[in-house]
């Protein structure tokens, strides 16, 4: 079952025990959220104020498609939010394939490690924020 068919269902139930979760849920995955680091960080970004970013934005690198977790499509700026399979041999190999290719353009490259996001938060969150600011992003007033 895709999401779209399970927001279908839960749209047509009005009582339904914790809906509103489940339609935030499938709304995330609907709008592109395929980590529980994604979302977490695309939540971190509303709370702060910071720009509404693209997420899984598809480019075409040498072995195929490239699927960037974020993308701040204004600022040229991408967010790989990395999970413990980064680490893996042959995953960090295509890492750093990935990462290399995009650098050639005018887009900046940061990456997240979600255990570090779960303990360096605003570490990481002020390392967005001063990369978007510039990249030519202001606070609006």
């Amino acid at each position: 079952m895709r999401p779209t068919d399970l927001f279908d269902v839960v749209k047509r139930f009005k009582r339904m025990r914790r809906r509103a979760l489940i339609v935030g849920v499938l709304g995330d995955v609907l709008h592109g959220v395929q980590s529980l680091g994604e979302l977490d960080f695309a939540r971190e970004c509303w709370r702060r104020g910071l720009p509404k970013p693209s997420r899984q934005v598809i480019r075409q690198g040498k072995r195929g498609r490239i699927y960037l977790d974020v993308y701040f499509d204004d600022f040229g700026l991408v967010i790989e939010i990395e999970g413990a399979h980064h680490d893996e041999v042959l995953n960090s190999i295509d890492d750093a394939l990935r990462q290399n290719h995009l650098s050639r353009g005018a887009e900046d490259f940061l990456r997240i490690p979600v255990v570090g996001f779960r303990t360096d938060r605003g570490v990481f969150m002020q390392q967005v924020e001063d990369k978007l600011v510039n990249k030519g992003w202001r606070r609006p007033i």
